[in-house]
């Protein structure tokens, strides 16, 4: 798992996000055995429980980006190692605003035309 330099956090998850990023730092380490990673998760589980979601690069490849919840990205077989916190929200609503947000910024940044090729190969 990789955490953006970039990344966007809804207004109600301002307190909780430090806490947060430091949560996913540790829960995908590689050193964890499963009595831990249980452990982990455990304490963990109200911080981003039922009221937390994650903007990502998607772990499929027929996807830009992906919305997880909480208890989504507690699964130990979510294949990590290809998926990219880019944002995070209290709630599904807040997190497509993200995802519109970024996509915002992708398309000020490129020529409008090539985005709609580009969606219209897709």
């Amino acid at each position: 798992m990789e955490i953006s330099g970039n990344v966007i956090i809804a207004k109600k998850m301002q307190k909780k996000a430090p806490d947060i990023l430091n949560f996913l730092l540790k829960l995908h380490d590689a050193s964890f055995d499963a009595e831990d990673f249980a452990d982990l998760k455990q304490t963990n589980r109200k911080l981003i429980g039922h009221n937390c979601f994650f903007v990502t690069t998607t772990p499929r490849d027929h996807h830009l980006m992906y919305i997880l919840s909480g208890s989504e990205l507690l699964r130990r077989n979510l294949d990590v190692d290809r998926v990219r916190i880019l944002g995070i929200a209290a709630s599904a609503q807040e997190a497509r605003e993200i995802v519109r947000m970024i996509m915002e910024d992708v398309a000020a940044e490129r020529a409008l035309t090539q985005i709609k090729d580009y969606l219209e190969k897709y």
